[in-house]
């Protein structure tokens, strides 16, 4: 299904929300915690770049997710000023195919992930959900550079300047 009015039909539009926010049935509460997060992730990009670029963000459940787009349900997909997120949060099988990365990892790398995220059952999803929802800034500069290429130069540009003066700076700087 393509972008439009087609991609937002059978879907409840959030009220009250800077960001354009559509969710599908049952999925109020997890719309309005995306829709605050996508707030402050486009107030984040618009510190760096001007733009004028108009982004929507969907939380949808498998079903809704399935009718709209060709993508395996449990990832964030930024495409077309549309923010695909699914609703899943410790459920998303997402996380299923990333357990054994942090099985095999180094005892030293888990310890170091308890000590930061104490009490915790579980460090490991702790992070992932963190990490996924921290993830919204990435697939919101797909948007932009989408509708300014300039921005895309311009991200490349600074990451660079930014590595090389790491590279040249006194570890205390």
């Amino acid at each position: 299904m393509s972008g439009g009015e087609g991609v937002l039909s059978g879907l409840k539009l959030l009220e009250g929300y800077r960001v354009p926010t559509y969710y599908s049935q049952g999925a109020k509460n997890r719309a309005k915690e995306l829709s605050k997060i996508a707030e402050n992730s486009i107030h984040f990009i618009r510190e760096f770049f001007e733009s004028d670029v108009q982004n929507t963000l969907l939380v949808l459940d498998e079903e809704d997710w399935n009718r709209r787009i060709k993508v395996p349900y449990g990832l964030i997909v930024g495409r077309d000023n549309i923010l695909w997120y699914p609703t899943v949060e410790e459920d998303n099988p997402v996380y299923g195919n990333m357990v054994s990365y942090y099985e095999s990892c180094p005892n030293t790398l888990k310890q170091e992930l308890d000590s930061v995220l104490t009490g915790s059952d579980s460090p490991f999803l702790t992070a992932c959900l963190v990490w996924w929802d921290s993830l919204m800034v990435h697939e919101y500069m797909h948007n932009f550079a989408s509708g300014d290429p300039r921005i895309l130069r311009a991200a490349v540009v600074r990451g660079v300047l930014r590595r090389l003066l790491h590279l040249r700076l006194p570890e205390e700087v």
